[in-house]
């Protein structure tokens, strides 16, 4: 029971410090220097180290280990920013010889609208290319030069949006990396595909849900609510849980969106979910699974194999088998979600 209430703890301890923390002037932290004991480590496990610094510096908490260690989080992470703007350029560089200019998203993209590129980590490179542009692109990137890069290659927009890649090139503009011009998504689709990103990962990221909380908070008059939701009132509603909970847990001001009040009234089991995903958010804990395959000889280690992938997370099951956010209990998705992994991997094996 004690470890049950330590981890309810823990998860609200990490809204509580990253809540605001991605405004230029975030709100003072209110949790003491025990508590940031508990929960630096996770928070830079998860790359939200650096969002979690710029919470407490000023303060006395900056000052403590934890805070310290925060501050190295974000020392670290500001070199990385330069070194991924070089590999960016060099990347972008490479396509262009070859005809194919992709839509940077996530990433920079989402990088450059905080306060401080540091604050938002990344590792991947990711890119959206036209269907047709999708193999010329691959073996660009297949080269020695290519492969220096971490790049991850989306042919169109995938699971990520339903809406034609052409509508989503045709809103999309260039920005300035310096000299070079780089193509990204509209405000409007780049929300709808980070709530949808965010989603698909099981939630389990606090910095991916600061993000939305940005991305919310600076739409401006401008924005098209309309263009961002789109006609599926399936991913609508995906779109408005996420908008919801960014402001449930991380205090993000919605009152400019159609759902302001609506976004509140979240499903019973989506907050409860996201918390327990919060209590470990480490990137290591999150990784997929080595193959089952790997393990069918060894029956206990099957077992452990099968344990670990049930019950699915509630959230990723419920965007992977195209659910509907609603009160009723996820099992059905969940179990769905299971048994169609399992069908394709007894697929591969025959």
């Amino acid at each position: 029971m004690t470890k049950t209430r330590t981890e309810k703890r823990t998860s609200s301890l990490i809204a509580a410090l990253v809540a605001g923390s991605w405004r230029k002037s975030p709100p003072a932290p209110k949790l003491s220097s025990e508590e940031l004991d508990i929960i630096a480590p996770l928070l830079i496990g998860s790359g939200g180290g650096a969002l979690a610094f710029w919470k407490i510096r000023g303060t006395s908490l900056e000052d403590t280990d934890a805070g310290q260690e925060l501050k190295q989080a974000y020392r670290l992470y500001t070199l990385h920013a330069s070194i991924h703007e070089i590999e960016i350029r060099k990347v972008l560089g490479l396509l262009a010889r070859v005809g194919v200019e992709p839509i940077l998203v996530k990433g920079w993209s989402m990088a450059r609208q905080y306060p401080e590129p540091a604050l938002r980590p990344y590792g991947d490179i990711d890119l959206f290319v036209r269907p047709e542009e999708c193999a010329t692109a691959h073996e660009a990137l297949s080269t020695p030069e290519g492969r220096k890069f971490f790049v991850d290659l989306h042919r169109g927009a995938e699971h990520l949006c339903d809406q034609p890649f052409e509508d989503l090139w045709a809103r999309s503009r260039t920005v300035d990396v310096d000299e070079l011009k780089v193509r990204v998504l509209a405000p409007e689709d780049h929300l709808r595909i980070l709530c949808v990103h965010f989603l698909h990962h099981g939630a389990w990221r606090p910095a991916g849900l600061c993000d939305i909380g940005l991305l919310v908070e600076s739409s401006g008059a401008s924005f098209d609510w309309d263009i961002c939701l789109t006609s599926n009132k399936k991913r609508a509603r995906w779109v408005e849980c996420t908008v919801g909970l960014a402001h449930r847990l991380l205090l993000a001001d919605i009152s400019a969106t159609p759902f302001s009040l609506n976004a509140i009234e979240l499903p019973r089991w989506l907050v409860p979910t996201v918390l327990k995903e919060w209590e470990n958010p480490v990137s290591v804990d999150h990784v997929v699974p080595p193959p089952l395959a790997n393990r069918l000889t060894h029956p206990i280690e099957t077992m452990r194999a099968i344990h670990r992938r049930w019950p699915p997370n509630p959230i990723q099951a419920t965007i992977v088998m195209n659910g509907s956010f609603d009160d009723r209990p996820r099992i059905f998705y969940q179990a769905t979600n299971f048994l169609s992994r399992s069908a394709k991997f007894l697929h591969l094996k025959k």
